[in-house]
C-alpha cells in the first residue's frame, strides 16, 4: 500500500466468488439427478489446453454432495440449458452434467 491510498481503492486478494443454480444430469444428458446451488471459489485450472473453474457444492437435493469441488469450463453459460460435463481436480469426468443459472 502507497501513503494516501484507503482500503476502499485498494484490489482485493480474495477471489471473487460467484454462486450459481444448477440441475445436474447422468453423463447421457437423459435423466436429472438433482439440483442445488455452487459457488466458485476462484481456483482455475487447465486441462488440455482449456481453463476450467473451480466449484463447490453448497446445497443439494442429494445431500452427500454438498462440500464437493468439481470444475466446470470457465466459458460457461449460466442459461439453464446448455449442459457442461464436471471434472475433478486431476481433469477426469466425473459423469455428470449440469446446467447453471444465476441465483437471485
Amino acid at each position: 500500500m502507497t501513503a494516501g491510498d484507503e482500503p476502499a481503492n485498494q484490489a482485493s486478494d480474495e477471489p471473487e466468488k460467484v454462486s450459481y443454480n444448477f440441475t445436474s444430469y447422468s453423463a447421457d444428458g437423459q435423466t436429472e439427478y438433482g439440483n442445488g446451488t455452487v459457488e466458485t471459489t476462484g481456483e482455475k485450472k487447465t486441462f488440455n489446453g482449456v481453463e476450467y473453474t473451480e466449484a463447490e457444492v453448497k446445497t443439494n437435493t442429494e445431500p452427500e454432495w454438498v462440500g464437493r469441488k468439481f470444475y466446470i469450463v470457465s466459458t460457461a453459460t449460466a442459461d439453464g440449458t446448455t449442459k457442461y460435463p464436471l471434472y475433478d481436480a486431476e481433469g477426469q469426468e466425473a459423469g455428470v452434467l449440469v446446467t447453471i443459472t444465476p441465483t437471485a
